[in-house]
């Protein structure tokens, strides 16, 4: 069968827009994978910053308990205040201390 040169025409120029439109879509999903690494890349850089505040935070939390802790066992001991139920005593204060300072 014998093709026109015409219809050979059109069938190149076709090929040639198919492959041109093959060559874009190939760029695009590139990019879009360039993008996307790009973005897991910095979510993951912000939760892990995200993370090491969390536990500097908890780690302060942690100090000023036991430093108000402290504090509190000093003054009982300047104070001179001991009798049989000082346990009992010095736990409802560091509750009421927990609250106060840190609301929890």
């Amino acid at each position: 069968m014998h093709l026109s040169p015409l219809l050979l025409q059109n069938e190149e120029i076709l090929k040639k827009v198919t492959s041109d439109y093959q060559e874009k879509l190939k760029k695009a999903e590139e990019k879009y994978r360039l993008l996307k690494k790009h973005a897991e890349e910095k979510i993951e850089r912000f939760v892990l910053i995200l993370l090491a505040e969390k536990r500097h935070t908890f780690k302060l939390e942690s100090l000023r308990k036991r430093t108000m802790t402290a504090k509190f066992v000093v003054i009982l001991e300047l104070t001179g205040i001991i009798y049989p139920g000082i346990e009992i005593f010095f736990l409802q204060c560091s509750q009421v201390i927990k609250l106060l300072c840190f609301g929890k």
